[in-house]
């Protein structure tokens, strides 16, 4: 069996200013040993059974496809199980589950049927329908990274009416600035200087969400993380679902560890 290495990227805050980091490599670990698991919320919701049935279908089709002849594989792939999967999403998500819709965006260039040049046609309905119902739903942050995925597929007209239209619609700040923030980054590509203004407005009039530390990060520049400068503002949830920020420690000796499994 491959060994599993753990990395871990170290930095030492003292008083708010990074003093030093350094990078750690050690052969032994594994992910299990990363912390213990997170009870799990055992009521389940028809959109929950229906992707954990799609997943498991996925997982038996992958199966048989790497057990399959050059032939059968054609046959096999021709008959993927987003087939009969995206009908049954389309029927949940018109029958008002927000969920429903995002498993489209995320899965639309899985579904054959749709040509890659229909694609910015199938999206923006979809966009449009999360945008008129569900912006300020606790799970829309989920939907605005496929978003920010999506912008350059939908084009920087079409994005920038949604972004208008979920502005509109957010109550909270903190939906006000994530809508500010993937939307800035679904347009990044097309338009620059609007992201930039977006991110700035988000440093400006949302600064004490979480997104205002992100952006501030996003915008940062690689002398920022250089040794004697301020550490950068985040925000962060524990195994045990406490949300802390970095401001929380400024002025102590923090230590930040970073780590990950290969």
């Amino acid at each position: 069996m491959k060994p599993t290495t753990l990395f871990t990227a170290a930095i030492l805050v003292v008083g708010g200013a990074i003093t030093t980091s350094a990078l750690f490599a050690s052969g032994s670990g594994s992910p299990g040993a990363a912390g213990p698991p997170v009870a799990q919320d055992a009521a389940t919701s028809p959109y929950d059974d229906l992707t954990a049935e799609y997943v498991q279908a996925k997982a038996d089709f992958k199966e048989k496809l790497s057990a399959a002849d050059k032939k059968e594989r054609k046959a096999l792939r021709d008959n993927a199980p987003i087939k009969a999967y995206w009908p049954r999403f389309e029927a949940m998500a018109q029958g008002g589950e927000g969920r429903a819709l995002v498993w489209l965006a995320d899965n639309l260039k899985s579904n054959r049927d749709i040509k890659s040049k229909s694609r910015p046609a199938a999206l923006a309905p979809i966009y449009t329908a999360l945008a008129a119902n569900h912006v300020n739903q606790d799970w829309f942050e989920g939907a605005l990274q496929s978003f920010a995925r999506d912008g350059g597929t939908l084009g920087l007209e079409t994005s920038s009416k949604l972004i208008d239209s979920m502005l509109k619609a957010a109550k909270e700040d903190k939906t006000k600035a994530a809508v500010l923030f993937f939307g800035a980054n679904a347009i990044q590509k097309d338009a620059p200087e609007k992201a930039e203004e977006m991110m700035n407005r988000v440093l400006s009039d949302y600064a004490d969400t979480s997104f205002g530390m992100m952006a501030r990060a996003s915008m940062a520049k690689p002398e920022d993380s250089e040794v004697g400068k301020i550490a950068p503002g985040f925000m962060a949830k524990s195994l045990d679902n406490f949300e802390f920020s970095l401001e929380d420690y400024r002025g102590k000796v923090t230590v930040l560890d970073f780590y990950g499994f290969w």
